[in-house]
């Protein structure tokens, strides 16, 4: 029992590093979204179209 919760903590704290790091990526892909061009035609598309339903 005692080594299944020693694993089940292992798993938590992989999985909580693991949502960081995408959390992590996914700031740093969105910060570098608002700085290159071509990616800032998607997000202006979705307001667009924000703008065109409002």
């Amino acid at each position: 029992m005692n080594t299944f919760k020693v694993r089940r903590r292992l798993a938590a704290i992989l999985l909580g590093a693991v949502c960081a790091g995408i959390a992590i990526l996914g700031v740093a892909v969105l910060s570098a979204a608002h700085q290159s061009s071509h990616v800032t035609t998607v997000a202006g598309a979705s307001t667009d179209a924000d703008i065109i339903w409002s």
